[in-house]
């Protein structure tokens, strides 16, 4: 069975897991936790460019057949018809994707405000480590954001400028607010054909493992009803850590949206 890949890359705390969640509730869509997709095709064709025997005599059909290979029996297994392969690792490499897929894929990417994204991660520290000063919580975010977040947020320009109309953004907030609007887009987006979703009973299995040595519990937990839960960025922050991410978040903004590049 002829499969369509699409990508659905997201930034740190932006609701990746309960999308996907939603949309996989479609019979006809499968949304895959974390995937190995993105380092297989990107171990083969460093691999075969770095083997001596390539470089004294290269065959570019064989990567071509190779790449070929994995992405066609990757979700084989699968039997619905569309995949949306997760890996926000696609954020980089979406020319190189063109020519791994033989083509160019389309693109989900949910995005969040930097505050939102930062006061997310500081609501999960705060909740495993009580009374701790304001000194500690704005160390434990600044590495947060220079170790984790910032290399994505950066990636996701650099991925607007490589795939332009490719990519379909959609805000956490948005989506939230709106989810039956912003659903329908995804579905128009992807050529996905329509389902009623059901946001009062979200379940998933996806199995996502923490993204730092520590963890959080509850880092992917799934609540069964699609609903905003977050406290404000300013009280989770503090007004100076608040204002530094904000700021962050504007520079951010205005590169993704209007190519004013840094």
């Amino acid at each position: 069975m002829s499969q369509t890949i699409h990508f659905y890359v997201g930034l740190h705390r932006s609701g990746g897991t309960v999308l996907a969640s939603i949309l996989s509730q479609n019979p006809k869509v499968y949304v895959t936790s974390n995937t190995v997709l993105h380092d297989m095709l990107s171990l083969v064709n460093k691999t075969w460019h770095e083997t001596p025997s390539v470089i004294t005599h290269p065959i570019p059909e064989q990567l071509d057949n190779m790449n070929k290979a994995i992405v066609e029996s990757m979700w084989s297994h699968r039997p619905e018809p569309i995949i949306i392969d997760r890996n926000r690792n696609w954020s980089h490499c979406m020319t190189e994707s063109s020519k791994w897929f033989g083509k160019d894929i389309k693109v989900i990417a949910s995005i969040r405000d930097i505050p939102g994204i930062m006061s997310s991660w500081v609501t999960l520290y705060k909740r495993e480590n009580s009374h701790i000063s304001q000194t500690t919580i704005e160390k434990f975010a600044f590495r947060m954001w220079n170790d984790y977040t910032k290399e994505y947020v950066d990636s996701f320009v650099k991925m607007k400028k490589e795939a332009g109309d490719r990519v379909h953004f959609f805000s956490y907030d948005d989506i939230v607010s709106y989810p039956v609007y912003h659903l329908s887009r995804i579905e128009h987006f992807l050529g996905i054909p329509h389902f009623d979703y059901d946001l009062d009973n979200i379940q998933g299995d996806f199995q996502d493992s923490n993204i730092i040595p520590e963890g959080f519990e509850g880092l992917h937990r799934i609540r069964p009803k699609y609903e905003k839960v977050s406290v404000p960025p300013e009280q989770a922050l503090g007004p100076n850590l608040y204002q530094k991410f904000l700021e962050l978040d504007e520079k951010f903004k205005s590169e993704l949206y209007h190519g004013n590049y840094q």
